[in-house]
């Protein structure tokens, strides 16, 4: 007697299909079953499909789910001063999140001149559907300090061409504001543990790469009121 065995199959396309097991199938013919008595699609509502479901949250189409209902905030954090009983606030430190990108804008003395300056720094998400950043993809770019305010004149103005920075350590931020769509992008110098992570580097070939802020009129309006921030704070 010779018994034949089932299993269902779930095809890209949502369809299930029975299959034989490896049996031996010399002349051997079995009957075709309609799959609609036994077999449900990834389209219904069993407790098999939600499990299915489960199993690839972290496919790409999931994570563009997330991005695409992700909600852009910013943090803002100042340290506190004591000198006896006078009670100081230092300048506030901003990090605003884009779906792909994150970018901290901070107030730093520079460690060559002592002159105070404008502290960019970047990274990018992961793509595993964590949502968490890639400490790998850190980028940073030391401004000079009047770099501040022309940064947040070039995004307050409509222009049809970018605007490049060039930075105290050898890097370079182009910002572009043309008809409502901006973007920051932040070019490094290719020098590890100047203003990226050596991690960086495979990801960098002939220094045409960049870390790209961008976003939304959401994004914009984070990053101008940062801008703002940091300039009252001087």
């Amino acid at each position: 007697m010779r018994f034949l065995g089932l299993t269902k199959r779930v095809l890209p396309s949502g369809l299930n299909t029975p299959f034989k097991n490896s049996l031996p199938s010399n002349g051997f013919r079995y009957l075709r079953i309609p799959l609609k008595i036994f077999f449900s699609t990834l389209n219904s509502e069993s407790t098999e499909s939600n499990e299915l479901k489960n199993k690839f949250k972290g496919s790409e189409e999931q994570q563009s789910k997330k991005l695409a209902n992700y909600k852009s905030e910013a943090t803002c954090t100042r340290k506190v001063y004591a000198d006896n009983e006078k009670v100081s606030l230092g300048p506030p430190t901003f990090t605003i999140f884009s779906p792909e990108v994150c970018l901290t804008l901070k107030l730093k003395k520079d460690e060559l001149t002592g002159l105070d300056s404008l502290l960019l720094t970047g990274m990018t998400r992961l793509k595993d559907g964590s949502n968490a950043f890639n400490k790998n993809s850190r980028i940073s770019s030391l401004l000079p300090l009047d770099t501040l305010k022309k940064l947040n004149q070039v995004l307050k103005t409509n222009s049809e061409s970018p605007v490049t920075f060039e930075g105290l350590d050898g890097c370079s931020v182009e910002v572009t504001n043309n008809n409502g769509n901006f973007s920051v992008k932040l070019y490094p110098t290719l020098v590890p543990g100047l203003n990226l992570t050596s991690g960086m580097l495979p990801g960098f070939p002939n220094g045409h790469s960049y870390l790209n802020f961008t976003g939304s009129v959401t994004e914009h309006s984070l990053l101008v009121h940062a801008l703002s921030e940091l300039s009252e704070s001087l």
